[in-house]
């Protein structure tokens, strides 16, 4: 069996219409690779770095196993702060991906009790097991 987290993610770093330094690109997959504390079914990631009327725009594409992928834009006077602020926006999203999976896997169904419904009257195993003993 693979557990999540001993799988390698794929990240892909892209330019559109320039070319990107190596060091701005190894900024983005060292910071990409840091995605994958907030969800462990994180499968491969894609970066899009692109300049567009003086500003600089980055894109991330974030593949999380059976569900539609996370996408995350932002623009910004740099490379670098545009990708700070992309991965900070995209981080908020997979902490929330992952608080939505947690409520949603631990809410109850529609024939469960709940604690807030059981009424207060109805006799617990233990007061059922004491009457058992003492009759």
């Amino acid at each position: 069996m693979v557990y999540p987290h001993d799988r390698e993610v794929q990240i892909e770093v892209t330019s559109r219409h320039q070319h990107v330094s190596d060091k701005t690109r190894a900024f983005a997959f060292e910071r990409a690779d840091r995605l994958t504390r907030f969800n462990h079914w994180i499968s491969r990631i894609q970066i899009i770095l692109d300049e567009e009327h003086d500003e600089f725009v980055a894109e991330i594409l974030v593949y999380v196993d059976s569900r539609e992928p996370i996408f995350v834009k932002e623009t910004s006077a740099g490379y670098r702060s545009a990708l700070d602020a992309l991965l900070v926006k995209t981080e908020r999203q997979l902490k929330k991906d992952k608080e939505r999976r947690r409520n949603h896997r631990h809410q109850t169904g529609v024939g469960m009790a709940s604690p807030s419904r059981i009424s207060k009257e109805e006799p617990t195993y233990e007061d059922i097991v004491r009457q058992q003993l003492t009759s």
